[in-house]
């Protein structure tokens, strides 16, 4: 299914949370859909949604889903910077730096939690304007930081990203090590259909995985295990997998 459809086909749950009035739990549950269109190359969908997500935080400002969304709005915006025009990368570029600004302040509360989110966000940034040295130090400090907090589910995406500049920067080889770590970590959470997408963006990098049949995730820990806490909300890994 594609993103699209899949975003698509919630329409009727999305109008069923709006109709309960409880604007909260609909923002959360935008904030997961950006999420899952965001590690689906959806660029616009991820846009549309954080945008829609947008009137409802003053909602959550106290929750953990408000940090989520400025990490999320951040790498979004940058990664539609080489796609878009001049005046709209200074636009872009001003939310992201926004974003990282009200992140760092949830990093100084509890930067275990936070740090890392801050430092893929400062990799994106410098990758944008052209410092890769910095680009190259921050991926793997926002990896690293994954790893030592136990944010397995922040450590594929981080290391997607980190690929991703490997293969532009024609660094192949860093770059199939990247993209080996990520899948493995889609894969440990579960996110099937991310996992087959990944497949797909990346078979001339990892031909061995373009047409394996992987059963071995039914053996490891499952989404709700290893993504984190927060206060009840739609089941993201459900979302992945039934996508």
């Amino acid at each position: 299914m594609s993103t699209s459809r899949f975003i698509s086909g919630s329409v009727a749950a999305l109008a069923e949370l709006a109709q309960s009035g409880d604007v909260g739990f609909l923002t959360q549950f935008l904030i997961l859909k950006a999420h899952l269109a965001y590690l689906l190359h959806d660029r616009q969908a991820a846009l549309q949604l954080v945008d829609q997500a947008r009137p409802g935080l003053s909602s959550i400002t106290a929750f953990f889903a408000y940090s989520r969304f400025l990490a999320l709005d951040a790498l979004i915006v940058l990664d539609c910077w080489d796609q878009a025009e001049r005046d709209q990368r200074r636009r872009l570029l001003r939310q992201a730096q926004a974003d990282l600004r009200r992140l760092r302040g949830w990093a100084r509360q509890a930067p275990m939690n936070h740090e890392h989110e801050v430092k893929l966000i400062q990799a994106e940034l410098a990758r944008v304007q052209g410092r890769s040295a910095e680009a190259a130090e921050h991926y793997s400090a926002a990896i690293q930081l994954c790893q030592e907090h136990g944010w397995a589910s922040d450590v594929p995406l981080a290391a997607e990203r980190a690929a991703r500049f490997y293969l532009a920067s024609g660094q192949d080889d860093r770059a199939r090590e990247h993209l080996h770590l990520a899948r493995a970590g889609y894969l440990r959470w579960q996110a099937m259909a991310v996992v087959q997408h990944f497949d797909r963006v990346y078979a001339d990098w990892l031909p061995e995985r373009a047409t394996a049949d992987d059963d071995s995730y039914e053996h490891l820990p499952t989404a709700a295990e290893v993504a984190p806490a927060v206060l009840p909300r739609p089941d993201l890994g459900a979302l992945l997998k039934a996508a």
